[in-house]
């Protein structure tokens, strides 16, 4: 639905930001901020508004809409950040990787009787 289809709506920023609840208890919402929104979005979200002469207006469900979109994003966003947390791999310390060259070291040192750090890991 646009702005025009709902225009016994409207309602000016000013008195749009009375809607809203403000960042603290008996504040309300910086206009600069409303016209932020309408102009640039928050989060990739626009505020539907219109100009009409020298003023910007916008909707009860336009401000709904938009507040409601936000809401949307923040639990996506959320669902999306716990899926990619690997789990912790804690590897034991007392058990070195070997991979195929140090186990052919350890084997060949072991052949010439040299003494190795942590002789019961190896791998044998």
């Amino acid at each position: 639905m646009t702005l025009l289809a709902t225009q016994d709506d409207l309602v000016p920023l000013a008195v749009a930001r009375d809607l809203l609840p403000g960042p603290g208890p008996r504040q309300k919402v910086a206009l600069p901020t409303l016209y932020r929104w309408c102009n640039h979005g928050l989060r990739g979200v626009r505020l539907e508004s219109i100009r009409v002469g020298g003023r910007i207006y916008t909707s009860r469900q336009a401000l709904d809409d938009f507040c409601t979109a936000l809401a949307a994003g923040r639990r996506a966003r959320r669902a999306s950040r716990s899926r990619r947390r690997p789990d912790p791999i804690d590897p034991d310390p007392a058990e070195p990787a070997w991979d195929d060259q140090s186990r052919a070291a350890a084997l060949e040192l072991a052949a010439e009787g040299v003494p190795i750090e942590g002789e019961s890991s190896w791998p044998m």
